[in-house]
C-alpha cells in the first residue's frame, strides 16, 4: 500500500500523509442511508414476524409468548447479521462502481460494531413484539380476532 500511496502522492503533487488520510474519509450521508434502509427492511420483517407470533398466543399464554419472542428475536438477529454485510458490501460496491472491495471492506464503519448491531436487532424485534402482542390482546378482549 505504501508504494500505491507514494505513486498517487507523486502523480498529484500531494503529501503522502494527506493521501493516506483520505483513505479514512467516508461519505457519512451515504453510510446513514445504507444503515437506515437496512433498518427499515429489518423493522418491516420484524413487524411481520412479531405479528404472526403475537396472534399465535392467547392472554393466558404470556410466558410462552415471551419465550417464543426471545427465541425469535435472537434467531432473526442472527439472520440479520448474515444479511447485513451482504447489504452493505453491495451498496459499497455500487458507490465505488467496482465489485472488488479488497481492503476497503474492512474500513466499512459497521464492520467493527457487530455486538451493537446484534443487540439492536434483538431489542427492535422485542419492542415490536410487545406492541403487537398488546394490540392483539386488546382485540381479543374486545372480541375482534
Amino acid at each position: 500500500m505504501a508504494s500505491l500511496f507514494g505513486a498517487v502522492a507523486r502523480t498529484h503533487g500531494l503529501d503522502i500523509g494527506l493521501v493516506r488520510g483520505y483513505t479514512a474519509l467516508r461519505n457519512e450521508l451515504y453510510d446513514a442511508i445504507v444503515l437506515l434502509s437496512f433498518t427499515v427492511l429489518y423493522a418491516s420483517t420484524a413487524y411481520t414476524l412479531a405479528g404472526r407470533l403475537a396472534r399465535r398466543f392467547r392472554a393466558d399464554e404470556r410466558n410462552v409468548a415471551v419465550l417464543a419472542a426471545i427465541g425469535l428475536s435472537f434467531t432473526s438477529a442472527l439472520v440479520a447479521m448474515m444479511v447485513f454485510p451482504l447489504w452493505t458490501e453491495t451498496a459499497e460496491s455500487f458507490r465505488l462502481g467496482s465489485w472488488h472491495l479488497s481492503y476497503r471492506a474492512e474500513r466499512l464503519p459497521w464492520r467493527h460494531h457487530g455486538v451493537s448491531l446484534f443487540t439492536s436487532c434483538v431489542g427492535l424485534l422485542l419492542l415490536i413484539f410487545l406492541v403487537r402482542f398488546r394490540r392483539s390482546l386488546g382485540r381479543a378482549d374486545a372480541g375482534v380476532m
